[in-house]
């Protein structure tokens, strides 16, 4: 039987009941494969277009607002998301600094032919409601999706 690869894992979003300020957040851990692909190619800005576009119609769509900036921060103009936010007080989902740490020292492998995989982790940031958990869900969803796609078919 074939193994089955993901591109990303996102454990369900179950709070406890009352779950309260920040009690709604979850990880989602990303293919390194695809990390390192998203942060090696250049975002062009027709893309970086798209990205706000179809963003701001998923957060207007859990909200019923417009949302004012971007929801999709990218790292040094490469395809890879840094964080993505939504409506909320500093509400996030963002790269964790031991995988910001490990794109520098992968470098440093992959130059000298001795790449070990390793997981991309995002973590989350005052998520305090389920409807805030849903929309940047879906806004990675989103991003994840349109990225493998585009990359692996460049």
């Amino acid at each position: 039987m074939e193994e089955i690869k993901y591109i990303y894992e996102i454990p369900a979003i179950i709070p406890l009941e009352n779950a309260g300020v920040g009690g709604y957040g979850f990880n989602v851990n990303l293919d390194s494969k695809l990390g390192i692909k998203a942060r090696e190619k250049i975002i062009d800005k027709k893309i970086l277009s798209h990205f706000k576009e179809e963003g701001s119609k998923i957060v207007k769509s859990f909200f019923g607002k417009k949302f004012g900036m971007n929801p999709y921060l990218f790292v040094e103009n490469s395809w890879l998301v840094h964080a993505i936010c939504v409506p909320g007080d500093a509400c996030d989902l963002s790269l964790s600094e031991n995988s910001i740490r490990d794109f520098i020292s992968d470098w440093e492998k992959v130059k000298i032919g001795k790449y070990i995989p390793f997981s991309v982790h995002y973590f989350p940031h005052n998520v305090d409601s389920f409807q805030q958990a849903q929309c940047l869900r879906e806004l990675f969803l989103q991003w994840a999706n349109v990225t493998n796609s585009c990359l692996n078919y460049d």
